[in-house]
């Protein structure tokens, strides 16, 4: 008779360098799930925990690293925040699993895992246990993009308590009670000056004001989730008001003169990457401005048989409030048309992945790593081919969309039909989108401020 079984896996896959998330592994009938902790863990202590997998000797005299053990495969643990003891998740797993015994089914799994699952209803009184906690459900509902910025936020909340003295580097812990408008001032001053990290280096190094509104957005968050567990009052919240104030962020206009655009077109190269890259960005630009990600999600469901018509609901906007179900209809240009023909992968399948970068059998989060990629792919091939044309603009997937929206505003095409086809539900975000016009345009609009005469 085939039984489960439970292991501890450290995954680092999507996690910044020298970082690690704590995941439980159940196998059974040659099929893996992964069950998140929320525990993230430097390399340091993963190394240790790996060393004394099987058990711990009298030689490890370090209460804090007896206690991680504890946490990671023993049966219960000392948590500082509450200042009581806890089960282990491994234990927990193992002993669901002993209680399904034979009648184990992932399903029966997961649904005494989720009765059973105090840690998702847990009231933390620390900033970073909470953007934990955040992190492992957006792991659940694979929300990986936003998985990702909460991480990224994590990690910059902790350098900087740690670079102001305010805990230590071992176990960085920010109570509630310490974020107050000046901290996330100090905060703010910090991410500007040094709060970044090279990918390969750990150098420091300054991040945007863009990168500061993702990072505090999260944080807060976690922050009215406190409010609402009790944790602070409202007088305490921090942020808005007369307190801290999130950056806007400034979104750079990234579209394209039309010269630009015509050399784009026009060009030709032996190299087929280069071609892959043009095609696609010139996809993305003929096409609404369809963004990479929903070019990489785009099925055959969507496209008519004669291959002039696509409609699809943005991934973006799919479980939002306002957006949701929202069909976006693309008018397929023969240029366009052309593309399609030379980079699709042709299928009788309607379910499958129209240029077959992604397949059915993928998890969201190696759907999400596959698009990153791709979208990587797409960029080093325009840098390259900007190089060639001696183009000095970045010519980035991210341009794309926004040209198509700026050069149909030159053309004098009506805001409305703009902001429809690209699938936005309000003027406001799409008027975000248009980049400045050209010189011609712009003298010839002047030019109004000048009356003409008329004869009578």
């Amino acid at each position: 008779m085939k039984t489960a079984s439970a292991s501890i896996f450290f995954d680092k896959r999507r996690m910044k360098e020298g970082l690690f998330s704590v995941k439980i592994s159940v196998y059974f009938n040659e099929k893996q799930k992964l069950v998140p902790t929320g525990f993230m863990l430097p390399a340091k202590d993963v190394d240790f925990l790996k060393k004394n997998k099987f058990g711990l000797s009298g030689r490890v005299k370090d209460e804090d690293q007896r206690n991680l053990w504890n946490m990671i495969y023993g049966n219960e643990y000392f948590d500082p925040l509450s200042e009581s003891l806890k089960q282990s998740p491994l234990d927990k797993v193992q002993r669901i699993i002993a209680t399904l015994d034979d009648k184990f089914t992932f399903e029966s799994f997961q649904a005494k895992l989720d009765f059973n699952e105090p840690s998702k209803k847990q009231v933390h009184t620390d900033m970073l246990a909470a953007l934990q906690q955040r992190i492992a459900e957006l792991s659940d509902l694979e929300k990986h993009s936003r998985e990702k910025i909460f991480i990224a936020a994590h990690g910059s909340l902790a350098r900087f308590a740690v670079h102001a003295g305010l805990t230590s580097s071992s176990k960085p812990m920010v109570p509630f009670s310490i974020v107050t408008t000046d901290f996330l001032k100090s905060y703010e001053k910090y991410m500007l000056e040094k709060g970044g990290t090279h990918r390969h280096r750990k150098t420091a190094k300054p991040v945007s004001m863009t990168t500061i509104a993702y990072y505090t957005n999260c944080f807060s968050e976690v922050l009215r989730r406190a409010v609402d567990q009790g944790v602070i009052t409202q007088q305490e919240f921090p942020i808005g008001g007369k307190g801290y104030k999130i950056p806007k962020g400034r979104k750079p206009k990234k579209a394209l003169a039309s010269d630009v655009i015509i050399k784009l077109m026009t060009y030709e190269s032996k190299k087929s990457n280069r071609m892959f890259g043009r095609d696609m960005w010139l996809f993305s630009y003929l096409c609404n401005g369809v963004n990479f990600a929903d070019i990489c999600r785009m099925k055959w469901e969507s496209v008519n048989e004669d291959k002039d018509r696509i409609i699809f609901i943005r991934n973006k906007t799919k479980d939002t409030k306002d957006e949701k179900g929202t069909k976006v209809l693309i008018r397929v240009l023969p240029e366009a048309k052309a593309i399609l023909e030379r980079w699709s992968v042709p299928s009788d399948d309607k379910n499958d992945y129209v240029f077959g970068f992604l397949t059915n059998q993928m998890s969201e989060r190696e759907k999400l790593y596959t698009i990153i990629k791709t979208i990587n792919r797409v960029n080093t091939n325009m840098a390259a081919i900007a190089k060639d044309l001696n183009i000095k603009d970045d010519l980035t997937t991210y341009a794309a969309r926004h040209s198509f929206a700026t050069t149909l505003a030159r053309a004098e095409v009506p805001l409305s039909f703009i902001s429809q086809s690209l699938g936005h539900s309000s003027l406001a975000t799409t008027q975000g989108y248009l980049g400045s016009f050209e010189d011609v345009d712009a003298h010839r609009y002047m030019a109004g401020l000048i009356p003409s005469h008329k004869s009578d």
